[in-house]
């Protein structure tokens, strides 16, 4: 699980609709994708290993972020296989699902 509090400020709701401000999508996608890597890279024979985002798939959108949001990520880890990896990530507002998508890792040797 990763949080994130998004700054009312952010720059990036300067020119991401500015007279109605969201959090990029794909900025949540990669929080969720770097949440996921972390999970992957935690489990024991993996740390120090390169994870490669392969595939992001089913990538769902179901309400926006908006600033003074907190943004938390949360992953399950599906069981290696040959070397690729798997893992399932939601996205929360205020225990309200905003986002998900299954991530796709190749993992270096």
């Amino acid at each position: 699980m990763a949080e994130y509090d998004v700054p009312r400020d952010h720059v990036l709701f300067r020119g991401h609709f500015p007279q109605e401000p969201v959090f990029p999508g794909v900025i949540t996608l990669e929080m969720m994708a770097q949440t996921a890597a972390l999970a992957v890279l935690s489990e024991p024979g993996r740390r120090g290993k390169p994870a490669y985002l392969a595939a992001i798939e089913n990538a769902r959108f179901k309400q926006p972020v908006k600033p003074g949001d907190t943004l938390r990520a949360e992953v399950e880890v599906e069981p290696l296989r040959m070397n690729v990896c798997r893992a399932r990530g939601k996205a929360f507002v205020a225990g309200r699902e905003v986002a998900a998508a299954v991530f796709v890792f190749a993992l270096g040797v």
